[in-house]
C-alpha cells in the first residue's frame, strides 16, 4: 500500500515536470565566425555535430539551442590555434541540446565528442579523432587519418582517401569504403557486420579477418608480406573485405 502511494507521487511528479519541461521548450540558433587561426577544433557537445570543409580561412560556427526548464551550459575559447567548444546539460530534461555545425577549412585537425547523438564529418583533410555515446559516426570524403568510435550506433566512412583509418562500434556495424589504397585499416564491431572496401588495384594487403557470429570474405589481393594491413573482427555478423 505504502509502495503503491509513493509510486503515484513519484508518477504525478514526473508527469507535472514532463508539462512544465513541453511548455517551457525554446529553440534558439546562434551563428558565430572565429577570424584567428584555427588549426585543431574539439568539440564537447551535448547534441550532434556536423563538421563541414570551407573554402574560407574563418571558422563559422552555427548552434542550435534547445532548452527548457533545464538549460544546456556553454563555453567557447581558443588557445595558439586551438578552438574548444563546450556543451552540456545537467538533471533531468527532455528537451536539453547543443547541436553544433561548423565549417573549417579542410586541413583542420578534428577532436570531436558528443555524449547523446550523432557525428558527422564531411570533406575534411585533417586528422579526424571522433567519438560518440550516443548515436553513428559518419565521415564523408577528406583523406586525413581516422580514429572513429561509437558505443551507440554505427560507424560509416565513404569516398575516402585516408591512409589510416581505426573505426570501432559496439552497437551497430562498421562499413568502411576507400577511395584510395589505406596503408592500414584497423575494424571491429562488437554487435554488428564489417564491411572494407578498397579501390581495385595492384596493391596487395596483409589481411586478418575474424567473425565469432558468421562468415568472413576476403576478396582482394593478399600478401602475408605486405606493408598494407586490414584487421576486421566482429563478435555479431560477418566481415567482408572487397573491392566495389
Amino acid at each position: 500500500m505504502v509502495l503503491g502511494s509513493v509510486l503515484a507521487v513519484v508518477l504525478v511528479g514526473w508527469g507535472a515536470w514532463s508539462t512544465l519541461s513541453l511548455l517551457g521548450r525554446q529553440v534558439r540558433t546562434e551563428r558565430t565566425v572565429i577570424d584567428e587561426p584555427v588549426d585543431v577544433l574539439e568539440i564537447h557537445a551535448a547534441g550532434p555535430i556536423r563538421v563541414v570543409a570551407s573554402t574560407s580561412e574563418r571558422v563559422t560556427i552555427t548552434e542550435r539551442v534547445e532548452r527548457s526548464i533545464v538549460q544546456p551550459r556553454r563555453s567557447q575559447e581558443t588557445i595558439d590555434g586551438r578552438l574548444v567548444l563546450r556543451s552540456s546539460c545537467t538533471g533531468i530534461s527532455n528537451f536539453c541540446s547543443v547541436g553544433y555545425t561548423v565549417s573549417v577549412p579542410t586541413d583542420t585537425r578534428l577532436v570531436l565528442r558528443s555524449d547523446s547523438d550523432s557525428i558527422r564529418v564531411e570533406q575534411i583533410d585533417g586528422l579526424i579523432d571522433a567519438s560518440s555515446s550516443g548515436g553513428a559516426v559518419t565521415v564523408i570524403g577528406g583523406s586525413g587519418d581516422l580514429r572513429l568510435r561509437s558505443w551507440a550506433g554505427g560507424v560509416t566512412v565513404a569516398e575516402s582517401r585516408s591512409a589510416d583509418v581505426q573505426a570501432t562500434s559496439t552497437a551497430g556495424s562498421v562499413a568502411l569504403e576507400l577511395a584510395a589504397a589505406p596503408n592500414r585499416v584497423d575494424a571491429s564491431s562488437s554487435a554488428g557486420r564489417v564491411s572494407i572496401v578498397v579501390p581495385r588495384s595492384e596493391v596487395a594487403y596483409a589481411v586478418d579477418a575474424s567473425s565469432s557470429a558468421s562468415g568472413t570474405e576476403i576478396a582482394v589481393r593478399t600478401d602475408p608480406a605486405s606493408s598494407r594491413t586490414i584487421r576486421a573482427s566482429s563478435s555479431a555478423g560477418s566481415v567482408t573485405v572487397r573491392y566495389p
